[in-house]
Protein backbone atom coordinates (compact mmCIF):
# COMPACT_ATOMS: atom_id res chain seq x y z
CA UNK A 1 0.00 0.00 0.00
CA UNK A 2 0.97 3.78 0.10
CA UNK A 3 3.45 4.66 2.52
CA UNK A 4 1.96 7.97 3.87
CA UNK A 5 -0.32 8.43 6.52
CA UNK A 6 -4.09 9.54 5.95
CA UNK A 7 -4.65 12.21 8.25
CA UNK A 8 -8.87 13.23 9.49
CA UNK A 9 -10.16 16.17 8.44
CA UNK A 10 -11.04 18.93 11.66
CA UNK A 11 -14.91 18.18 10.07
CA UNK A 12 -17.27 15.27 11.22
CA UNK A 13 -16.91 13.35 7.58
CA UNK A 14 -15.61 10.27 7.27
CA UNK A 15 -13.27 12.26 4.96
CA UNK A 16 -9.15 11.92 4.98
CA UNK A 17 -6.31 13.31 2.92
CA UNK A 18 -2.93 11.96 2.21
CA UNK A 19 0.16 13.90 0.24
CA UNK A 20 1.37 12.33 -2.63
CA UNK A 21 3.15 15.01 -3.75
CA UNK A 22 4.35 18.09 -3.34
CA UNK A 23 6.42 20.83 -4.99
CA UNK A 24 6.54 24.17 -6.36
CA UNK A 25 4.02 23.78 -9.25
CA UNK A 26 1.38 22.31 -6.52
CA UNK A 27 0.11 19.43 -4.41
CA UNK A 28 -1.37 15.75 -5.26
CA UNK A 29 -3.85 15.00 -2.66
CA UNK A 30 -4.97 11.44 -2.63
CA UNK A 31 -8.30 11.86 -0.66
CA UNK A 32 -10.93 8.92 0.52
CA UNK A 33 -14.36 9.13 1.75
CA UNK A 34 -15.15 6.26 3.79
CA UNK A 35 -15.02 3.26 1.76
CA UNK A 36 -16.70 3.86 -1.10
CA UNK A 37 -15.12 7.23 -2.97
CA UNK A 38 -11.24 7.65 -3.40
CA UNK A 39 -10.43 10.55 -5.62
CA UNK A 40 -7.38 12.24 -6.47
CA UNK A 41 -7.49 16.37 -6.18
CA UNK A 42 -4.45 18.17 -7.68
CA UNK A 43 -4.01 21.91 -6.39
CA UNK A 44 -1.89 24.09 -8.01
CA UNK A 45 0.17 27.02 -6.55
CA UNK A 46 -0.22 29.29 -9.96
CA UNK A 47 -4.21 29.91 -9.57
CA UNK A 48 -4.56 32.46 -12.25
CA UNK A 49 -2.62 29.96 -14.74
CA UNK A 50 -4.16 26.82 -13.64
CA UNK A 51 -7.26 25.73 -12.46
CA UNK A 52 -7.54 22.70 -9.81
CA UNK A 53 -9.62 19.48 -10.38
CA UNK A 54 -9.90 16.18 -9.32
CA UNK A 55 -10.84 12.65 -10.91
CA UNK A 56 -11.81 9.49 -9.29
CA UNK A 57 -8.86 7.00 -8.31
CA UNK A 58 -9.64 4.21 -10.48
CA UNK A 59 -5.81 2.62 -10.47
CA UNK A 60 -5.42 2.66 -6.28
CA UNK A 61 -2.81 5.60 -6.75
CA UNK A 62 0.06 4.84 -3.75
CA UNK A 63 2.83 7.68 -5.48
CA UNK A 64 2.70 10.83 -7.63
CA UNK A 65 4.99 13.30 -9.44
CA UNK A 66 4.37 16.46 -10.56
CA UNK A 67 5.91 18.84 -13.36
CA UNK A 68 5.41 21.58 -15.93
CA UNK A 69 5.19 18.64 -18.58
CA UNK A 70 2.29 16.75 -16.47
CA UNK A 71 1.31 14.30 -13.60
CA UNK A 72 2.61 10.71 -12.81
CA UNK A 73 0.50 8.62 -10.84
CA UNK A 74 1.72 5.11 -9.62
CA UNK A 75 -0.19 2.32 -8.42
CA UNK A 76 1.03 -0.95 -6.52
CA UNK A 77 1.04 -4.16 -8.75
CA UNK A 78 -1.17 -6.81 -8.21
CA UNK A 79 0.19 -10.62 -7.68
CA UNK A 80 -1.41 -12.41 -11.34
CA UNK A 81 -0.55 -15.91 -10.15
CA UNK A 82 -2.66 -16.47 -7.24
Amino acid sequence: MTNCKFLPQESKTDTERCVLAWNLIGTVILRREGDAYTSIDLEFNDRGFHRNFNFTDDIGACMASLSYAGILLASKSKNLEE
